[in-house]
């Protein structure tokens, strides 16, 4: 844990009155609601008493009485100001007289552009071999050169995912985490337009990209092939306006999850690998595209976006919603995967679409599909299509197409499809106990 004198911190300028930022004790600390707390201070770092009452703290913050803290000022109202954050507590040593201890992040170092901390640049930051950084909120413009993550056990975490910035200024310069048991959290990544790698590179394992915002580059992530990447955590992260493809990520026993995948137009997100889970994200006018391997695909809202999942993938697709899919919702070319429980509302293709073989689709709500599209065809072999509903679709609600073989159709409701509610056309289909008036 590492300490530093009073005399030793510089916090920049005041941001009303020109000087220069002192630390505050805090004294009472009334807890309101979660991280929402009240604080007074109670004297400054020079020993001056103070009082200053019903000071509100902005961040996800356990403030405690004997803390040292820093205020802002929301606006040039005195009424505003602001517990800004609680990065020391004090201790005391007779020979050395008062110190100032770090608690929150136990940080090495501290970056801030504009000065008045360890490093004005993270590069030298990480050069220096610090181990858990502290970005304040600035613009870092990184250009061409980049940012180059190589020490193992590193934590880099920005102040604001939106002020703190890491500005790559339309370059092909990117994020290169290139170690082990790494964590990057709260920054906004933007302007990378490096067609292989995007704003961020994973190429180590058990890393964790967290809480980040990455808008307008290129492509926004890329973890690399060839189990270099394994054990990684996507969590949390929105990504807007990718140029190119939103990412991808090759990555074995990985998670994506939590994120949010925002497009006007589409935009393809490749995830492959063994026991890779993609689950609870939000994607807008996102083509989720998987080709190898297996993999868990659950609990996501798409919309204009869809399913594709290639062959030689083993692929559980369970309880996703779709809604007006660009394309068929959900498309199997592979074999031994499951289509179960999801939702697909108005697609502009088919809902499902099987050209593999020994799949299972079941348990689906199909509604809506365009003109001439079914909501569930078939052309593969020895396929189950059970238990789903399907309603309202331009064509038909189930059709095994000519040259299937061997499928199994049964226990389906299809209602109210323009062509006809199921339609066989393939060889050895077993029709059974579907409801179709």
């Amino acid at each position: 844990m590492s300490e530093r004198s009073f005399s030793s911190i510089v916090l920049g300028a005041h941001p009303r009155e020109g000087r220069s930022r002192r630390l505050y004790r805090a004294g009472e600390v009334s807890e309101v609601c979660g991280d929402l707390a009240t604080v007074r201070v109670d004297v400054d770092d020079s020993g001056q008493q103070v009082c200053l009452q019903g000071l509100q703290v902005l961040g996800p913050w356990a403030v405690q009485p004997g803390d040292w803290v820093e205020l802002g000022y929301l606006d040039d109202s005195p009424n505003s100001v602001y517990v800004r954050s609680p990065l020391f507590s004090e201790t005391r040593d007779p020979a050395l007289g008062f110190k100032a201890r770090l608690t929150v992040g136990d940080w090495d170092a501290v970056v801030d552009v504009n000065g008045g901390a360890d490093y004005t640049s993270i590069q030298e930051a990480l050069n220096a071999g610090h181990k858990t950084i502290y970005v304040r909120k600035g613009t870092y413009s990184l250009g061409a050169i980049g940012l180059v993550v190589s020490g193992a056990n590193t934590a880099l975490v920005g102040e604001s995912w939106a002020e703190t910035v890491l500005d790559f200024g339309g370059t092909t310069g990117y994020l290169n985490i290139s170690a082990d048991y790494c964590m990057v959290r709260n920054l906004k990544l933007t302007g990378s337009q490096n067609t292989s790698y995007g704003a961020v590179r994973i190429n180590g394992a058990y890393l964790i990209l967290a809480h980040c915002f990455l808008t307008d580059n290129y492509r926004h992530f890329y973890a690399s092939t060839g189990g270099v990447s394994q054990h990684c955590l996507l969590q949390g992260n929105l990504m807007t306006s990718a140029s190119g493809a939103i990412g991808s990520i090759q990555s074995s026993f990985s998670r994506l999850e939590g994120n949010a995948f925002v497009n006007v137009s589409e935009r393809t997100l490749t995830a492959n690998g063994t026991a890779l889970c993609v689950t609870g994200n939000f994607f807008r006018a996102v083509r989720l595209d998987t080709a190898a391997i297996t993999l868990s695909i659950t609990g996501n809202a798409f919309y204009q976006g869809r399913i594709t999942a290639g062959p030689n993938v083993r692929a559980a697709i369970s309880g996703n919603h779709l809604y007006q899919p660009q394309g068929t919702g959900i498309e199997v070319s592979s074999d031994l995967c499951s289509v179960t429980g999801n939702t697909i509302w108005g697609p502009t293709g088919r809902g499902v679409y099987v050209t593999g073989s020994r799949n299972t689709v079941a348990g689906n709500a199909i509604q809506s599909t365009a003109t001439s599209a079914s909501a569930i065809a078939v052309t593969g072999n020895r396929n189950i299509v059970h238990g789903n509903q399907t309603h309202d679709s331009g064509n038909y609600g189930v059709h095994v197409t000519a040259g299937a073989t061997n499928n199994i159709v049964a226990n389906n409701v299809a209602l109210g499809n323009v062509s006809g509610q199921i339609l066989d056309e393939g060889t050895g289909t077993v029709l059974d106990n579907n409801v179709t008036s």
